[in-house]
């Protein structure tokens, strides 16, 4: 399937998934767009804090290729990309599903060295120790039941025994819920960044990379 008629289907899937709305949105901010995210990291060189859900869920590591299929079956713009999903094959990502009864309800990534994040079309680089959540969803009825917060800290316990010392993600601010989860872990604030988007040019008010690439602890 060309890139075209791929572009086609998924705007057609988002439109009868999501609404007229959501598909204008989606159109809009391929010209225009302005995002203000706070950036988080959790310091994996200390002991990490677990946070336990009572619901039945497990939590699948192993069947990468599987969260790319559920995700392309989706058919939702902004959770599935051809660019993302090259850069997470080459570099290994951490990709894994949440299950509750059989069925997937969530799901989370996680990447290193190199990361290809949506929200700002572009790929970042990351040094040796660090790594960086870039995407992560619960099933709307089920949050708020610390899912969020259990795969969290599984997947950081798991990053930590590959030798990673730092993680770091990018909430929008107006994402409270997420915000909450992710301190919740153990994340703390680094720094409010805004980004501007017009016409294929971008600019970060603050440039990410000095974060995570400077000396000294991040917070």
């Amino acid at each position: 399937m060309s890139s075209i008629s791929l572009l086609i289907e998924r705007t057609l899937n988002s439109y009868r998934s999501e609404g007229l709305r959501m598909l204008l949105r989606n159109i809009r901010r391929r010209i225009w767009d302005y995002q203000r995210a706070v950036w988080l990291v959790r310091d994996l060189s200390v002991a990490l804090r677990r946070n336990e859900t009572s619901l039945p869920v497990e939590i699948d590591f192993s069947h990468p290729e599987e969260t790319i299929a559920w995700l392309a079956r989706q058919g939702i713009l902004g959770t599935f990309d051809p660019r993302e999903l090259a850069v997470a094959r080459k570099y290994k990502h951490l990709l894994p599903l949440v299950r509750m009864e059989g069925e997937i309800v969530g799901y989370l990534k996680v990447g290193f060295e190199k990361v290809y994040v949506l929200d700002f079309g572009r790929e970042f680089d990351f040094p040796s120790g660090v790594a960086f959540v870039y995407d992560s969803y619960v099933a709307p009825g089920l949050r708020g039941k610390n899912i969020a917060p259990f795969l969290i800290d599984r997947a950081s316990e798991l990053v930590k025994e590959k030798g990673y010392t730092q993680i770091f993600c990018h909430i929008r601010i107006k994402n409270l819920a997420s915000i909450k989860a992710y301190q919740k872990c153990g994340f703390k604030r680094v720094k409010v960044i805004s980004w501007f988007h017009f016409l294929g040019l971008s600019l970060f008010s603050f440039p990410p990379e000095r974060m995570w690439n400077r000396q000294g602890p991040a917070v």
